[in-house]
């Protein structure tokens, strides 16, 4: 199992990574609604656009994936002279991506994935239909010649490629084909750099790179079976590809990877699965980083399965961040996709702030009792996002002493995200909040028990730009000290206060 250190040390090491993504890009929109009855005008559901996401989709996917890890990235695509492309471009150098190799094809359509998500109470919401705006030309050879140009200009010595093959068009009419592919593997070559790849229908067209990930549906189509062992199947497509890994992923089931010493099986990591969109894009590009970075290659698999388990955490594609992967495997999955690290979860908050009052609070919350619970279900009443900053083993000892906290930070975790008026959690080291709180900007701040409002860490802050704090008394007789007494006395055969 990968320890921490180890984690860190390769998640560090992605930054000194260049990688160039050839693939195809589309813009993914995800059309959130709130449902008004029945239309007047036909038996059909109505609904309000309450807001439109849009962002990278397929290869642009991974690219900012690739990029949030800390690689250099160039996305190397050909799109139309259209809209869709403007907004694929500004989102892609928003992030930090190269986009220099990202050619326009006038007699190109820009693909579009739309979905339509109805949202009636709590939760992400429910996916009603996806409308598609496929491309309807494949890209001509001049634009492919472009692209191969600006690659092999900004590709250095010891890059690496990632091709990405998400054509699903009955006529073929995706960027990868026979001719670019033959020029990418060429281009790898002369710069010794390793070629990652995957493709939604046609992976034996990828014959020969080093690196080719293959999903269950995929391989179904190559022709594993039911009953069929999946370390046995990645051997034999690994032989028959001449490939140097195959990494075949089974969602709930997990991963399965053959490379020159053999093939082993990693299980999923447990956790919400909210949406699975996505997650094969950041299992390759944490695998990927992981075995650039010097990462064996069962230690680059474990980094892509947590990475994977986040991305299936949240509702449509989003980017999974250095800090929120080690985070991630520091917690071995807790918090079912609740918990992020300050940093990342600044991001979060920040497309939410202006629409949602965010309240936050904080505490050890060792040895869990009905005054936790009834503190944190009227904190979530206040307001319409709750944050829970819990202090980490470190913190609790060095606030409480030696012997506490009594569970441990994964345990604690794992039951404040178990409750649904929980909506986030974060851990810090540090003796307060303070930071934590910098990084949130709630807009109240609730503490439990005998405080006096001015004594409330972080008070000043949140008052600074407009929020405030209020201080609720824990409901109940129970503390935390109080259960410890009772626990002690218990075993002590004496009887409990």
């Amino acid at each position: 199992m990968l320890d921490m250190q180890r984690a860190r040390e390769l998640i560090e090491a992605f930054g000194s990574r260049r990688v160039a993504v050839v693939g195809d890009v589309y813009l993914d929109e995800y059309v959130h609604c709130r449902p008004l009855g029945v239309s007047p005008e036909m038996p059909v559901l109505r609904a309000v656009e309450q807001r439109v996401d849009r962002m990278l989709g397929a290869a642009g996917n991974i690219a900012a994936n690739l990029r949030a890890l800390g690689a250099d990235v160039l996305l190397a695509a050909v799109v139309g002279d259209d809209d869709a492309a403007r907004t694929i471009r500004r989102l892609a150098e928003g992030l930090g991506v190269d986009c220099s190799a990202l050619v326009c094809d006038p007699a190109r359509r820009t693909g579009v994935f739309s979905r339509v998500v109805l949202h009636g109470g709590s939760g992400p919401g429910h996916h009603q239909i996806r409308v598609d705006r496929e491309y309807t030309a494949p890209p001509d050879r001049a634009a492919c010649d472009a692209l191969r140009d600006a690659v092999g200009a900004w590709l250095p010595e010891r890059g690496a490629l990632v091709v990405a093959d998400y054509d699903e068009t009955g006529e073929r009419h995706g960027l990868v084909g026979r001719s670019l592919l033959d020029d990418l593997r060429a281009l790898a070559r002369h710069r010794g750099a390793p070629v990652f790849a995957t493709s939604r229908r046609h992976p034996k067209l990828l014959h020969g790179v080093a690196h080719l990930f293959v999903n269950r549906v995929e391989a179904e189509r190559l022709g594993l079976r039911a009953g069929d062992e999946p370390q046995a199947f990645a051997t034999r497509l690994r032989e028959q590809g001449d490939h140097d890994v195959v990494t075949l992923t089974l969602g709930a089931d997990g991963v399965v990877a053959a490379g020159p010493d053999g093939a082993f099986a990693l299980e999923a990591v447990p956790g919400r699965v909210v949406d699975p969109c996505g997650a094969g894009d950041a299992l390759l590009s944490a695998t990927a980083l992981g075995r650039l970075a010097g990462g064996t290659l069962r230690e680059a698999s474990e980094l892509g399965v947590h990475a994977a388990a986040l991305a299936v955490s949240h509702a449509g594609t989003r980017a999974i961040s250095g800090p929120e992967l080690a985070v991630q495997v520091r917690f071995r999955g807790a918090g079912g996709g609740k918990l992020h690290d300050p940093g990342s979860l600044a991001g979060i908050l920040d497309g939410l702030r202006e629409s949602r009052k965010i309240v936050f609070t904080n505490g050890f919350f060792d040895l869990f009792h009905s005054g936790h619970v009834e503190l944190l279900r009227q904190a979530r009443k206040l307001g319409d996002l709750l944050v829970v900053a819990l202090n980490s083993d470190r913190s609790t000892r060095e606030n409480k002493g030696e012997g506490r906290p009594v569970l441990d930070e994964r345990e604690r975790v794992d039951i404040l995200a178990a409750l649904e008026f929980v909506d986030f959690v974060t851990v810090f080291d540090e003796l307060t909040p303070i930071n934590v709180i910098r990084h949130v900007r709630p807009h109240l701040i609730v503490k439990g028990g005998n405080y006096r409002p001015d004594e409330v860490v972080g008070k000043d802050l949140v008052e600074s730009y407009g929020g405030r704090v209020v201080v609720s008394p824990y409901a109940g007789r129970m503390t935390t000290e109080k259960l410890i007494r009772s626990i002690r006395n218990a075993s002590d055969g004496t009887r409990p206060e």
